[in-house]
């Protein structure tokens, strides 16, 4: 995709942005959609060079969807933070790191996710659980949620008094 880009980009003289290729490559009957280009380029230029084996084994859309996903996840939660630019960089580089010790022909992104759990946990002084509960909660509703409550405490109600027994006999 990138090369069909770049021939394109070479012959109209001008520089495509991904919807502008999309329309282009439908004018001269391709359909692809906007998605498919943008995880072909990410596939590429970030996957590739971490992941060769595994994307020459098939790593089928929905797994680069997820790894794609526990990168912007990452981002999202250290910026919620409020970490400096150079530790979004280092917690990157450190995810791809990651990321290309298990590369091979399945690539398995629970060990990855539970590495990179515990990587910011450790960068952010947080517990394992706090991050992978912040972690779930970005990947369900796509941002960081309100902090939690702090824990209310457990105040069981006091049992109803004893009824008084009154003596047998008594008036």
């Amino acid at each position: 995709m990138r090369e069909l880009r770049g021939l394109l980009e070479q012959e109209t003289g001008q520089r495509f942005s991904t919807r502008d290729l999309t329309a282009v490559l439908r004018e001269r009957g391709y359909t692809i959609d906007p998605a498919t280009i943008s995880r072909m380029d990410y596939a590429v230029e970030v996957l590739f060079p971490v992941i060769p084996v595994a994307l020459r084994s098939g790593l089928g859309p929905s797994q680069i969807d997820r790894i794609r996903k526990l990168d912007k996840m990452t981002l999202t939660f250290l910026n919620h933070r409020q970490r400096e630019q150079t530790v979004l960089e280092e917690a990157r580089r450190w995810f791809l790191a990651c990321l290309g010790q298990y590369d091979g022909e399945y690539l398995a992104l629970d060990p990855v996710r539970c590495e990179l759990e515990a990587h910011l946990a450790e960068i952010c002084g947080e517990s394992i659980a706090k991050v992978r509960a912040d972690f779930d909660f970005i990947e369900q509703h796509g941002a960081p949620g309100p902090d939690a409550p702090p824990a209310l405490a457990f105040n069981p109600p006091e049992p109803p008094p004893k009824p008084s027994r009154m003596p047998t006999g008594a008036p």
